[in-house]
């Protein structure tokens, strides 16, 4: 006898007909690898999450936290000038590859574009994932994808004949081959690390090999690798991807594959050791390292950035040695290096720097410490917009993909200002003039602020010289006190530009001629009808102002200081 359905049974029914299928049950999104190009569950990310049209497949600006690089290559036009010529082999070095120009290519094996997108998730591990379009399915598919280190390997050739690819393999590139078999519908993965010689295959060397590879639940999941067909026909994509016939219709089926590979776990890398700045993607013959090579294109995944430290000072190019560290990640510790601006190419426009490549995607904090005696670090500006704090001698830049961010630290050696004081009548030793320097009033521009101090008096050979240094350049005010007896000076504004600290213009700078001191001050007796006048000696540089005193001379000059 049927039992009858009750109440809670058909709510409990109800309910599991209403079940959220298990690839989206996730606490976190994943990159789902389902055989489509859209994202079939809210929150989970799929290639149009990363890629976008109209036209040509291309990366989008921004990408979702936790995905550091993305890249994508169309390579659907005709006549194709990145097809590999007979003779090219995946055991070989990138040097020995050679391509060639095609207005044939087997729709098979001819790849309309490619993609890969790189994450770093929560553990450290990075996880590259990667998809390649062809223009027709024919049967087995095999497919190949390169993550090369050197920026420059690549070939093109626009006209006849045969050219040798650019650039070599360097230790650490990853090679994965993914073959499609029954039809498409399973995949077999192979992953070779390249190591120069005494692999399991010379040059290469077996990493990972995993049968029946298709991707379980439509993600990576725990699994290091794994890859999957469309079985179904994808709508068309935001990108142009032409058949056969060239139209942009749906993707047939078996002719989109995707696929990721966990390359921290597969390799037990470090991040240092997994810096990418591309990837080739290439059609074979089959899964055998020795297979044919047929078409290829290639597109950048720069997964590490760059960042370069300049040091410059004023005056230029001072032979003077500067300390910093930097912190960040990927960076063991604290790192430290010294520069100094002396260190340059004269002539040659490169000016003394330090260039940190291969960096981990993330901030850095870059700080100049145990500033020299008599410097000022005076500026820090980076090319991407970013000034660091001149407090704390620290800038901290983020490094993005596929970024090379450059950072300005300009450090200011103090200054000093001479006084030469000339008198109408000698006033005697007890009775001579006193110098103090004021900074210029914030409030009230024009006119002597606070102290700084006073300037240190020096009689060399009957002269009288007044100095100070360890300035901060700027404007002051040069404020007298003129002997008893004697007419009061102005006060006068100077302007620091010299280098030199008084100790080096004492007695060696008490005959100085057209180069003489910052300032000349001349003072007469009071009660003297002369008339009041400030003029300038030939050759002279600085300023010149009316006083209230006979015939007196007042000069700025700007001294270089050593030391």
């Amino acid at each position: 006898m049927r039992r009858p359905i009750t109440f809670l049974s058909a709510f409990a029914l109800l309910l599991g007909m209403l079940a959220i299928p298990a690839s989206a049950e996730h606490d976190d999104p994943v990159f789902e690898l389902d055989g489509n190009v859209d994202p079939d569950h809210p929150g989970n990310y799929d290639w149009t999450d990363f890629l976008e049209g109209p036209g040509d497949v291309q990366v989008q600006e921004t990408l979702p936290a936790g995905f550091i690089a993305a890249g994508a290559s169309a390579d659907h036009a005709l006549p194709d000038t990145t097809t590999f010529t007979q003779g090219s082999k995946d055991t070989l070095d990138i040097s020995d590859w050679t391509c060639t120009r095609t207005n044939n290519v087997n729709n098979k094996v001819d790849i309309t574009n490619a993609y890969s997108v790189a994450e770093r998730n929560e553990d450290g591990h990075l996880i590259i994932y990667f998809g390649t379009e062809i223009r027709a399915p024919e049967g087995n598919s095999n497919i190949g994808m390169w993550f090369l280190q050197d920026e420059d390997a690549g070939c093109e050739q626009a006209g006849g004949g045969s050219t040798p690819f650019d650039g070599n393999h360097v230790v650490g590139d990853v090679l994965v081959v993914s073959a499609f078999t029954n039809g498409g519908t399973q995949a077999n993965i192979t992953v070779y690390k390249w190591v120069g010689s005494g692999g399991s295959d010379g040059a290469l060397d077996l990493v990972g090999d995993f049968a029946a590879a298709t991707c379980s639940g439509g993600e990576l999941g725990s699994d290091t690798a794994c890859a999957i067909a469309n079985s179904e026909a994808v709508v068309p994509t935001p990108w142009f991807s032409p058949d056969r016939r060239g139209d942009n219709e749906p993707l047939a089926v078996n002719t989109f594959f995707e696929g990721a590979v966990n390359i921290t776990e597969l390799l037990g890398t470090e991040p240092a050791d997994e810096c990418f700045t591309q990837f080739l993607a290439n059609t074979r013959s089959s899964q055998s390292l020795t297979a044919t090579l047929f078409d290829y294109t290639t597109g950048e995944l720069e997964i590490c950035g760059g960042l370069t430290i300049v040091k410059e000072t004023d005056p230029a190019g001072e032979d003077q040695d500067f300390d910093f560290t930097i912190t960040g990640p990927g960076i063991d510790g604290t790192g430290t290096f010294e520069l100094n601006a002396a260190d340059h190419d004269e002539g040659e426009g490169n000016p003394a720097s330090t260039t940190f490549s291969d960096l981990l995607i993330g901030d850095y904090t870059i700080t100049e410490v145990d500033i020299p005696d008599g410097w000022d670090l005076t500026s820090i500006v980076c090319d991407d917009g970013t000034t660091g704090n001149l407090a704390d001698g620290a800038v901290t830049v983020s490094v993005g993909v596929s970024t090379g961010v450059t950072c300005t630290f300009t450090n200011t050696l103090r200054h000093s200002i001479l006084v030469e004081k000339t008198y109408a009548v000698d006033p005697g030793e007890d009775n001579l003039a006193k110098f103090a320097l004021h900074e210029d009033d914030a409030g009230e521009p024009g006119k002597p602020g606070e102290e700084v101090d006073d300037l240190d008096y020096t009689e060399a050979d009957g002269r009288h010289f007044y100095c100070i240094d360890d300035l901060i350049p700027g404007d002051y005010w040069l404020v007298e006190e003129s002997p008893t007896g004697f007419l009061s000076n102005d006060d006068v504004p100077v302007s620091t530009s010299s280098t030199e600290t008084c100790v080096s213009v004492s007695t060696e700078r008490s005959d100085r001629g057209a180069d003489g001191p910052d300032r000349r001050s001349t003072t007469a007796r009071t009660g003297r009808p002369d008339r009041h006048q400030v003029e300038a000696d030939p050759g002279w540089r600085g300023r010149a102002r009316a006083l209230d005193h006979p015939a007196g001379r007042l000069r700025v000059h700007a001294l270089p200081r050593r030391g």
